[in-house]
C-alpha cells in the first residue's frame, strides 16, 4: 500500500516523522524487555541488551556482583540472591552531541525509552527489599 501526503513543508514533516520513528522504535525495544519472561531474558541477557545500546551514542558499563559489593549495593545484591543468575546493573550516560540535531533526538528517544523500561522494571525489584 503505497500513501501520499500534500503538504506545505516537507522537511518539517520529515523531521517530526523521524523524530515519532524513533519513539516508536524506543517504545516496542522497550516493551521487548519488558515483556519477556525471566527464564528467557536473564541478567546476562539484558547486559547485553543494554551494551547493544552503545550503537546509538550511548556510554555503558556493566557492574557485575564483585563489582557492586565493592560500592555497597548490598540492598539491590539481595535482590537477585534468591536468583540462580549472577546480577548485573548497567549504567548508562548519555553525554550529548556536539551539536543539536534531528539525529541525536532520534538517537536520545530512543535510548531514553530504552531506559526508562530498563530502570521501571529494575526499580521495581529493587525497592520491594
Amino acid at each position: 500500500m503505497k500513501l501520499t501526503l500534500q503538504v506545505a513543508d516537507k522537511k518539517a514533516v520529515t523531521a517530526a516523522d523521524k523524530i515519532r520513528d524513533a519513539v516508536t522504535q524506543g517504545t516496542i525495544c522497550a516493551r521487548n524487555l519488558v515483556n519477556e519472561p525471566a527464564n528467557v531474558l536473564g541478567t546476562e541477557e539484558f547486559a547485553q541488551a543494554t551494551k547493544d545500546l552503545e550503537e546509538h551514542g550511548l556510554e555503558v558499563e556493566i557492574l557485575d556482583e564483585k563489582q557492586m559489593t565493592q560500592l555497597g549495593m548490598g540492598a539491590l545484591l539481595a535482590v537477585g540472591y534468591g536468583s540462580r543468575r549472577p546480577s548485573h546493573l548497567a549504567i548508562m550516560k548519555w553525554n550529548g552531541g556536539k551539536k543539536k540535531s534531528t539525529r541525536q533526538s532520534l538517537l536520545w528517544a530512543r535510548a531514553w525509552c530504552s531506559i526508562v523500561a530498563v530502570c521501571q522494571s529494575s526499580l521495581q525489584a529493587a525497592w520491594k527489599t
